[in-house]
Protein backbone atom coordinates (compact mmCIF):
# COMPACT_ATOMS: atom_id res chain seq x y z
CA UNK A 1 0.00 0.00 0.00
CA UNK A 2 1.42 3.61 -0.98
CA UNK A 3 1.69 5.74 1.90
CA UNK A 4 1.55 9.69 1.06
CA UNK A 5 3.17 12.13 3.18
CA UNK A 6 0.16 13.48 4.43
CA UNK A 7 -0.24 10.02 6.30
CA UNK A 8 2.96 10.27 7.55
CA UNK A 9 2.13 13.77 9.13
CA UNK A 10 -0.88 12.83 10.85
CA UNK A 11 0.52 9.81 11.69
CA UNK A 12 3.06 11.85 13.71
CA UNK A 13 0.40 14.60 14.83
CA UNK A 14 -1.53 11.33 16.70
CA UNK A 15 1.20 9.99 18.75
CA UNK A 16 2.16 13.75 19.69
CA UNK A 17 -1.38 13.69 20.84
CA UNK A 18 -0.88 10.42 22.36
CA UNK A 19 2.00 11.31 23.91
CA UNK A 20 0.46 14.50 25.59
CA UNK A 21 -2.58 12.75 26.79
CA UNK A 22 0.35 9.95 28.42
CA UNK A 23 1.70 13.46 29.94
CA UNK A 24 -1.28 15.06 30.66
CA UNK A 25 -2.35 11.40 32.94
CA UNK A 26 0.94 10.94 34.75
CA UNK A 27 1.71 14.44 35.84
CA UNK A 28 -2.22 15.83 36.19
CA UNK A 29 -1.59 16.52 39.89
CA UNK A 30 1.53 17.83 39.52
CA UNK A 31 0.26 20.74 36.76
CA UNK A 32 -3.10 21.10 39.04
CA UNK A 33 -5.24 19.39 36.38
CA UNK A 34 -8.39 17.86 37.91
CA UNK A 35 -9.89 14.76 36.00
CA UNK A 36 -13.25 16.49 36.01
CA UNK A 37 -11.68 19.84 34.27
CA UNK A 38 -12.69 20.95 30.83
CA UNK A 39 -9.06 20.49 29.49
CA UNK A 40 -8.50 17.25 30.55
CA UNK A 41 -11.73 15.98 28.70
CA UNK A 42 -11.06 17.89 25.83
CA UNK A 43 -7.37 15.92 25.69
CA UNK A 44 -8.73 12.83 27.09
CA UNK A 45 -11.37 13.23 23.67
CA UNK A 46 -8.45 13.71 20.68
CA UNK A 47 -6.15 11.07 22.86
CA UNK A 48 -9.09 8.58 21.70
CA UNK A 49 -9.25 9.82 18.29
CA UNK A 50 -5.43 9.48 18.04
CA UNK A 51 -5.24 6.25 19.57
CA UNK A 52 -7.86 5.01 17.44
CA UNK A 53 -6.48 6.59 14.15
CA UNK A 54 -2.82 4.96 14.75
CA UNK A 55 -4.48 1.95 15.16
CA UNK A 56 -6.67 1.97 11.73
CA UNK A 57 -3.69 3.58 9.87
CA UNK A 58 -1.54 0.28 11.29
CA UNK A 59 -3.98 -2.13 10.29
CA UNK A 60 -4.86 -0.16 6.74
CA UNK A 61 -0.61 -0.96 5.74
CA UNK A 62 -0.99 -4.47 6.85
CA UNK A 63 -4.03 -4.99 4.66
CA UNK A 64 -2.86 -6.20 0.97
CA UNK A 65 -5.71 -5.62 -1.09
CA UNK A 66 -6.51 -1.80 -2.47
CA UNK A 67 -10.10 -3.03 -2.70
CA UNK A 68 -12.95 -2.60 -0.10
CA UNK A 69 -13.15 -5.78 1.91
CA UNK A 70 -14.46 -6.53 5.32
CA UNK A 71 -11.00 -5.54 6.81
CA UNK A 72 -11.72 -2.23 6.03
CA UNK A 73 -15.25 -1.75 6.08
CA UNK A 74 -14.26 -2.96 9.81
CA UNK A 75 -11.38 -0.28 10.25
CA UNK A 76 -13.77 2.23 9.00
CA UNK A 77 -16.72 1.13 11.26
CA UNK A 78 -14.24 1.45 14.51
CA UNK A 79 -12.39 4.67 13.51
CA UNK A 80 -16.47 6.13 13.12
CA UNK A 81 -17.40 4.46 16.94
CA UNK A 82 -14.16 6.08 17.89
CA UNK A 83 -15.26 9.50 16.71
CA UNK A 84 -18.46 8.71 18.33
CA UNK A 85 -17.40 7.86 21.81
CA UNK A 86 -14.72 11.00 21.49
CA UNK A 87 -17.84 13.61 21.19
CA UNK A 88 -19.58 11.58 23.44
CA UNK A 89 -16.80 12.63 26.23
CA UNK A 90 -16.40 15.75 24.96
CA UNK A 91 -20.11 16.44 25.35
CA UNK A 92 -19.92 15.12 28.85
CA UNK A 93 -17.60 17.55 29.82
CA UNK A 94 -19.04 20.11 28.89
CA UNK A 95 -22.76 19.62 30.25
CA UNK A 96 -20.97 18.82 33.55
CA UNK A 97 -20.14 21.79 35.96
CA UNK A 98 -16.60 21.90 36.53
CA UNK A 99 -14.79 22.09 39.46
CA UNK A 100 -12.10 24.45 40.27
CA UNK A 101 -8.94 21.77 41.02
CA UNK A 102 -6.74 23.04 44.27
CA UNK A 103 -4.16 24.46 42.23
CA UNK A 104 -6.57 27.17 41.08
CA UNK A 105 -7.73 27.80 44.81
CA UNK A 106 -4.23 28.15 45.54
CA UNK A 107 -3.32 32.01 46.46
CA UNK A 108 0.12 33.05 44.67
CA UNK A 109 1.86 35.07 47.97
CA UNK A 110 2.54 38.74 47.00
CA UNK A 111 5.59 39.91 46.29
CA UNK A 112 7.65 41.92 48.83
CA UNK A 113 10.04 43.60 46.28
CA UNK A 114 11.75 45.71 48.80
CA UNK A 115 12.97 42.69 50.67
CA UNK A 116 14.40 41.26 47.42
CA UNK A 117 15.77 44.67 46.63
CA UNK A 118 17.24 44.44 49.84
CA UNK A 119 18.88 40.88 49.66
CA UNK A 120 19.74 41.98 46.24
CA UNK A 121 21.84 44.67 47.72
CA UNK A 122 23.45 42.67 50.66
CA UNK A 123 24.86 40.40 47.87
CA UNK A 124 26.15 42.71 46.05
CA UNK A 125 28.32 44.48 48.38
Amino acid sequence: MQVSKLDFIDQAICIMQCGMVLVLLLFSKKIGVSLQSRTFGIALGFGILASIGLTAFAVRSRIETPTYSRATHLVTLSTMAASLCAVAVWTVYVVRPETQSDAALRVLPASDLESWNQELQRLLR
